[in-house]
């Protein structure tokens, strides 16, 4: 950041907790070179693009590599055993051996557990349980780590909703462009999906077509630190006095991934935070105007057009997108918690 009063005062608000906009100045060419990259994705039906990019992401991990294992000599229990023959796939969230951090709300791993998951729990964050996570499949030569952290894979995934989004649009008569673009507004945990989902967006639109915005908690904006201090490694939110505490787990990372954090700061416009009680009210408000059952971090997006209608000599948007990431799953009793 070249504003060095700018620098201090959003410092000394994330340092103590208060919600904060940083606006920065994508740098495109940084990542997809003069002309751009071309991306071999095929739309395959009508499906919603928040679930095209789960699926996705899902199968350009797990799959891949299962296809290259097929055919090894192995034990594995999974559902993907008939087609690998292999051991148990290793990953942070998904697969037949989820690491999960002491962030990770218990009806999550309950939920894991009652489909035959092996759940490793750690007592350390995220960013440690990953590690531990890519240092036991490093240790079984027939195992592969899903990591969530460090996986192209994961972020080609993430990407491919950007074909689906363009559909709905299309069908909607909306064609962002230079003069009025596409605002996304994504919640941002290590940075994968939103890293992913930009990526996309601005090879299937154009990078001057397209605003994306991150949404962190209060109390772990690793992203924004990352981009904001110019330090894609080794920055921890710790360092800032931030504790982790917030009840929106699916975000609550205190390192970016190194592999998404420089994506975010040359194709984001702009990096946010939200407080919890913030997003409750965006919760609070969403079920009752829609009816959507929302987790905490799924809703963390939904004041984002509200905070960029508060920026001068910004574009006209063609349309504003908030990425709603989940819910579906979420138990009664603990929804009934949110809006309390």
């Amino acid at each position: 950041m070249n504003n060095p009063v700018m620098h201090r005062k959003l410092i000394k608000s994330i340092r103590r907790a208060k919600p904060v906009f940083f606006h920065n100045r994508p740098q495109a060419q940084l990542v997809l070179g003069p002309k751009g990259r071309e991306l071999g994705i095929s739309p395959d039906g009508p499906v919603d693009a928040a679930n095209r990019m789960r699926r996705a992401q899902g199968l350009v991990a797990n799959l891949f590599p299962a296809a290259s294992f097929a055919g090894s000599p192995g034990r594995i229990e999974s559902p993907l055993r008939a087609l690998t023959g292999f051991e148990p796939v290793l990953a942070k969230c998904d697969g037949e051996l989820p690491h999960m951090s002491r962030d990770a709300k218990q009806w999550k791993k309950d939920l894991l557990r009652s489909h035959g998951a092996r759940v490793v729990e750690h007592g350390g964050d995220f960013s440690a349980a990953v590690r531990a996570g890519r240092d036991a499949s490093a240790a079984s030569p027939r195992s592969y780590f899903v990591d969530d952290e460090n996986s192209t894979r994961l972020l080609y995934g993430y990407a491919a909703a950007a074909v689906p989004l363009r559909q709905q649009l299309a069908e909607r008569g909306i064609y962002p462009s230079a003069d009025h673009p596409l605002c996304v507004y994504l919640p941002c945990g290590v940075g994968g999906g939103p890293a992913g989902i930009s990526y996309g967006l601005a090879l299937e639109f154009g990078a001057h077509a397209v605003e994306s915005y991150t949404v962190e908690p209060t109390q772990a904006p690793a992203l924004l630190l990352a981009v904001l201090e110019g330090r894609y490694a080794g920055l921890h939110v710790s360092e800032y006095g931030l504790t982790l505490a917030t009840d929106a787990d699916g975000l609550a990372v205190g390192s970016a991934s190194v592999l998404a954090a420089p994506i975010i700061g040359a194709l984001c416009s702009g990096l946010y935070t939200e407080s919890d009680d913030t997003m409750r009210a965006y919760l609070r408000h969403v079920y009752a105007s829609d009816g959507l059952r929302l987790e905490l971090s799924a809703a963390a997006g939904l004041g984002g057009p509200a905070r960029r209608a508060q920026l001068k000599g910004l574009r006209s948007p063609a349309a504003e997108v908030v990425w709603l990431t989940g819910g579906g799953l979420l138990p009664e009793d603990e929804f009934q918690l949110l809006l309390r």
